[in-house]
């Protein structure tokens, strides 16, 4: 059922992450603007959580909430409520999308590195590098999203063709 969803919602899904990536490398900028070395811990203790879990090979449905996790200590951090309402909305609408992204063998170990840049960058008071680690992560998702939508939707193409016969 979920998959169909994703397949009707291919378009809307992707500008979602579209936006929810720009929501997110503000989120970072503004967290190093607004420097809370509490909140900076969270985000780092979120990191690593999800690099454990990552690590220990913990199944897809272990490391979505963490993903989720991560970066929404990411928008705590920001300072800004309604930054963090939305991104707060945007993660839980988009949570099924990131089934898709943490499939790939290989992607989460690629996400803990990519989450590491990002943590790095916040505790480097670097706002532009961390808005920029953070855009090229949410890119790279959304890459990995269209690929495994255009997947599915071959593989219900394929599915249906051969029911026809």
């Amino acid at each position: 059922p979920m998959a169909r969803w994703l397949d009707i919602h291919r378009d809307e899904v992707l500008e979602l992450l579209g936006v929810r990536g720009a929501l997110d490398a503000y989120a970072g900028e503004l967290a190093v603007e607004h420097y809370d070395s509490e909140k900076v811990a969270a985000i780092a203790a979120a990191n690593l959580a999800f690099t454990e879990a990552v690590e220990a090979g913990a199944p897809t449905e272990t490391l979505v909430p963490l993903d989720i996790d991560f970066h929404m200590a990411i928008a705590e951090a920001s300072g800004n409520r309604l930054l963090y309402d939305l991104l707060s909305d945007l993660h839980s609408y988009l949570a099924e999308s990131r089934y898709l992204a943490l499939v790939p063998e290989g992607r989460p170990a690629q996400s803990a590195s990519e989450h590491a840049l990002i943590v790095e960058a916040i505790q480097g008071r670097d706002a532009a590098l961390a808005r920029l680690a953070t855009s090229r992560h949410i890119a790279g998702v959304r890459e990995i999203v269209a690929a495994g939508l255009v997947k599915d939707q071959q593989e219900q193409k394929r599915k249906a063709s051969g029911s026809k016969r």
